[in-house]
């Protein structure tokens, strides 16, 4: 009603429904793709790097956001961390997407109980369908490295 005949975009229309046909049959692929590379990062940082953390449900969880990871890697700060990644082509955040310009702590992870240490420490590492494990595994070489030298210079 109120819409003359030719005012529907049928092309628009008819190629949204092709795409959501598209991606909804692949959405599977895409979960497991992403969870896969989630649980090797987490798995390769829990056993190669001391005093690190997961925020969040077990990575086997069904709780868990399959295409992110939080991370707490004590005695670094989380912005160091980045910082110090991002030489190897390698980006990582410090918070949700939605807050990227704050520089306050995570209310989430606080009201999860972590501590402040914790909280400061903290990273989060995103997966999508484009990326492959052996980006991950890169990731995690070059988080050994970086990981052990950033302490042995703080703990000087």
């Amino acid at each position: 009603r109120g819409l003359r005949s030719g005012t529907e975009n049928v092309p628009a229309i008819t190629g949204m429904g092709k795409a959501i046909k598209i991606a909804s049959a692949e959405i599977n692929n895409f979960y497991e793709h992403v969870m896969n590379m989630r649980k090797f990062l987490i798995s390769e940082i829990q056993n190669k790097i001391p005093d690190t953390y997961l925020n969040g449900p077990d990575m086997d969880s069904d709780l868990c956001a399959p295409h992110i990871a939080n991370i707490s890697f004590l005695g670094i700060k989380g912005e160091i961390l980045v910082h110090a990644l991002e030489e190897y082509g390698i980006y990582i955040s410090t918070g949700a997407a939605c807050s990227s310009k704050k520089t306050s702590k995570s209310h989430v992870l606080d009201v999860m109980g972590c501590s402040p240490e914790r909280i400061e420490s903290s990273v989060r590492f995103s997966f999508s369908i484009l990326n492959t494990m052996d980006e991950v595994r890169f990731c995690v070489d070059k988080l050994i490295e970086v990981v052990k030298e950033l302490r042995s210079i703080i703990r000087r």
